[in-house]
């Protein structure tokens, strides 16, 4: 066997051994899958062994891949240890996916406090509809919208806690709402893919659910958030989205106390069972800002 191997292409091996995954190793390095690929293909040639066995969603460790997999892992790992030693950390690469109005009205605002307290940390965030595909590399952990995406099998899920769904507009619209019955008279602002719509919450109290029937829509909750800052008229929407709005003044809710505003576990993070610290960093730190989110709901005066 060539003693003279590549290191980029040894680090290639490692990381795709270790997650089981080429575009996962790639994540990681900061590489394309298809740079990966190359370099593993080429290590394979210079040793000449298969060194994995490739599948539609996984690759799998050959016998040969195994043994050199050990040797791969207790070198990197001794390097990164001595280099620790001289207070040098190893960056790296934890890629989240959410939800679109989850990671654009409350993740990402908050973000820059999780960089700073995990320098050694790359955080890549991304949002789309569609959940990420973690088997295949595509994140390390997910939130997701449960309603329209439970968790599949063989993940871990942690629940992200209640939401409010609640009516919430402008200053100057509430100016023209003196009860709920007034809503009859507004424009009603539709997030479509909500749980909770205005049918289900004029039914909810009392009033009529065809008064709902009519206005704009929105698909994402965000979207319908901004409209009603914007005074296009009444969004029903969870507070949680729009806790900037409501704490600086651009949004209220107009019927505060007087209604019955249903609250739902609408989002929960989605993990692998056995998920890599810096995973276990990020579950910790989302979970306490959530915890400081409720405990300052409770406590706000009005």
């Amino acid at each position: 066997m060539p003693t003279h191997l590549p290191l980029t292409a040894l680090r290639a091996f490692d990381a795709a051994a270790r997650l089981g995954s080429f575009r996962a190793a790639a994540d990681m390095l900061a590489l394309t899958p298809s740079a990966v690929s190359h370099q593993i293909r080429a290590l394979e040639r210079r040793v000449g062994v298969a060194l994995f066995v490739r599948g539609p969603r996984r690759v799998a460790l050959t016998e040969a891949g195994e043994r050199l997999a050990r040797a791969t892992a207790a070198a990197f790992d001794g390097l990164a240890d001595a280099l620790l030693t001289f207070g040098v950390r190893e960056r790296r690469r934890l890629r989240i996916h959410s939800a679109p109005s989850f990671a654009a009205t409350w993740l990402a605002p908050r973000l820059a406090a999780f960089i700073a307290a995990n320098p050694d940390l790359d955080v890549v965030l991304s949002a789309s509809p569609e959940p990420a595909d973690l088997a295949r590399g595509e994140a390390a952990c997910d939130i997701v919208y449960l309603p329209r995406h439970p968790p599949p099998p063989g993940l871990a899920a942690v629940l992200l806690g209640e939401e409010r769904i609640a009516p919430l507009c402008s200053p100057a619209v509430a100016q023209t709402l003196r009860a709920p019955a007034d809503l009859a008279r507004a424009v009603l602002i539709h997030s479509c893919y909500n749980t909770i719509r205005w049918s289900d919450w004029l039914a909810r109290n009392g009033l009529d659910p065809a008064i709902g029937r009519d206005g704009p829509r929105f698909d994402r909750s965000f979207l319908a958030i901004a409209a009603a800052v914007d005074g296009v008229g009444v969004a029903l929407d969870s507070t949680r989205f729009a806790e900037r709005e409501l704490a600086d003044g651009r949004l209220i809710h107009p019927f505060r106390w007087r209604t019955d505003d249903p609250s739902l576990v609408n989002h929960a993070l989605v993990l692998s069972p056995n998920p890599d610290e810096a995973v276990l960093r990020f579950r910790a730190w989302l979970l306490s800002e959530l915890a400081v989110d409720c405990l300052a709901l409770l406590h706000r005066p009005g």
